[in-house]
């Protein structure tokens, strides 16, 4: 989307150093609405969460730019001569902070703004002599130009490694190897995949992996961990059989890896046989390739074929076919799973069970399945 126009960086800076001579009252306001604990019900249309994560710092917004509450060590906006208290006026040319009570933030234009060469331009206010000066922040780039090094990103951690293999192993042509960071669920929460790369027709080991991903992205106080798997069509072949965990994700890191072959799986063709069946049965289509084989492999890394069931179950595709209606939707399971009619009692109970639960569906699901058929 499209900003409208704003003023150039000349004469935005020039009014910006115009209102930073006048009271302070924009700055106090904003000072006041940090300070109450109901600040975004007070004037939602206003408040948002400062950026600055590109550069290195912290902001707060006002309303003649972004003044640096804590410019970090090393960061781009350091080694570019900006230090805490100054204050951001314009990026690129545009202004930033609150401009006809509309906030333009600081991370949102030095993402537009920055130039090929990874470097973004702003024009601030020196706290230290009152004076504006022009800064050319090393952000990173975004597009490269041939030629051009790449300029290391601010924020940015890897992790890197070798892949071997135990024991001997043929790779199939047209293997995908698949490397993934992953931080690990709590308190039952699944984990999440923070960062993958794959190798599309992967040649054999010896193998290397770089991951690159933001420390934006990391949770203090949550563990992390690295997977590698080998997959040939629908199957996975091979794959870290345990948990290796990163120690500092906050850093850089080198993982060594170890993959070993999977064991046959005989059930594998009669899986698909049961999932496609139930595409049909509950979503009234046939099942796509992609969403087969992702439910395959899912199966091939050890879960549960009734989990499988749950996720179509529970799917919006299967609620949209309820008509988005509890009472259907639990007249749908019965049928389709139990083969009968509800009872009003059976409505009764699990529609109001479906409240209990804020309209999970997934969770509902789960406990269906485990009275009709047990926790096998």
């Amino acid at each position: 989307m499209q900003h409208p126009p704003r003023r150039a960086t000349l004469v935005a800076a020039l009014l910006a150093l115009q209102a930073l001579l006048a009271p302070p009252a924009p700055a106090q306001d904003y000072r006041d609405r940090e300070a109450s604990p109901f600040a975004d019900q007070m004037d939602s249309r206003r408040y948002r969460p400062p950026g600055g994560a590109q550069m290195g710092v912290r902001v707060r917004n006002l309303d003649t730019g972004v003044e640096l509450t804590q410019v970090f060590p090393g960061s781009p906006a350091e080694r570019a001569g900006l230090q805490t208290g100054d204050r951001i006026v314009t990026v690129g040319g545009y202004q930033v902070g609150y401009v006809d009570d509309k906030l333009y933030d600081l991370s949102d234009e030095v993402a537009r703004r920055v130039n090929q060469n990874g470097i973004v331009r702003a024009v601030a206010l020196q706290q230290r002599t009152g004076r504006l000066g022009i800064y050319d922040i090393p952000v990173g780039s975004a597009a490269q130009l041939p030629g051009v090094p790449p300029v290391p990103v601010w924020g940015v951690a890897t992790l890197s490694g070798v892949i071997s293999h135990e024991p001997a192993l043929r790779v199939p042509f047209g293997t995908t190897l698949e490397v993934r960071l992953i931080q690990e669920g709590i308190n039952g929460a699944p984990d999440i995949t923070i960062t993958e790369a794959r190798q599309d027709n992967f040649p054999g080991f010896p193998a290397s992996y770089n991951l690159s991903y933001n420390k934006t992205q990391i949770t203090p106080g949550v563990r992390y961990y690295a997977e590698a798997r080998l997959i040939q069509a629908t199957r996975i072949i091979a794959m870290t059989n345990q948990r290796v965990y990163v120690f500092n994700p906050l850093i850089p890191n080198r993982l060594d890896l170890t993959v070993t072959p999977t064991a046959p799986n005989p059930a594998a063709q009669d899986a698909t046989a049961v999932i496609s069946n139930w595409y049909r049965q509950y979503l009234g289509r046939e099942a796509d390739p992609a969403g087969l084989n992702a439910h395959l492999l899912s199966l091939q890394a050890g879960r549960p074929l009734r989990d499988v069931q749950t996720t179509l179950l529970a799917s919006n595709e299967f609620y949209d076919r309820c008509r988005n209606n509890p009472t259907v939707f639990v007249s749908q399971l019965y049928f389709l799973v139990l083969n009968r009619q509800p009872t009003q009692q059976d409505l009764n109970f699990w529609t109001e069970r479906l409240r209990k639960v804020r309209n999970n569906r997934a969770q509902l699901v789960r406990e269906f399945l485990i009275q009709a058929f047990g926790n096998g």
